[in-house]
């Protein structure tokens, strides 16, 4: 292994640290949505509770399912499972577009509930911007890392050795192992 891809191996095992870490925070995330969204409506005893629980349990349900998307991606990244650097990219191009909806969200109900107190309002735009500037920043870093040649040959030489040959040359060696088959297999015909 040279230095080229010693240095690949390394920052892969930061997307894959920087993958379980999401993992956590959205576990945390959804610990946080029962005990402080379904834990006081199941409790109110209210009659509309069906209605009141909903969005909670959807909340829920979509940090677990992230839990899971960002640990398998994590995961798989550490074993350079091309399939886990795909996820990866998807994972960063979804944290930038779903982070700006999250923004026009957080604006929306800021601006709804604490609309009397404007340092809330304000305090609560530049918290919610800056961690989206963080964690865009991330996924602009990761996202364009895993798409580069060289980080996708050596994921590539680890998930299909073959592949990863067809990749180098563009396919001259696919060429020459079909031209070999079909020469092997017509001198089979021949003999029979």
């Amino acid at each position: 292994m040279n230095t080229k891809e010693r240095e690949i191996h390394d920052l892969v095992s930061l997307a894959s640290a920087y993958h379980i870490l999401m993992a956590i925070a959205y576990l945390i995330g959804a610990a946080a949505i029962v005990v402080y969204a379904m834990l006081p409506i199941l409790s109110s005893g209210s009659s509309d509770l069906a209605q009141r629980l909903f969005p909670p349990v959807v909340g829920t349900l979509l940090s677990l399912l992230l839990v899971g998307l960002y640990a398998a991606t994590g995961s798989g990244l550490l074993k350079l499972s091309n399939t886990a650097r795909m996820g990866a990219v998807f994972l960063a191009l979804l944290g930038i577009v779903g982070g700006l909806f999250a923004q026009a969200g957080v604006f929306a109900v800021g601006i709804g509930s604490l609309a009397p107190n404007w340092g809330a309002v304000v305090g609560l735009g530049l918290g919610s911007l800056a961690t989206y500037a963080l964690t865009a920043g991330v996924d602009l870093i990761i996202l364009r890392f895993l798409i580069k040649d060289p980080v996708r040959e050596v994921f590539y030489a680890y998930s299909a050795p073959v592949m990863a040959e067809a990749w180098r040359d563009n396919g001259r060696q696919v060429a020459t192992r079909k031209k070999a088959q079909r020469s092997k297999a017509t001198a089979e015909v021949a003999k029979n």
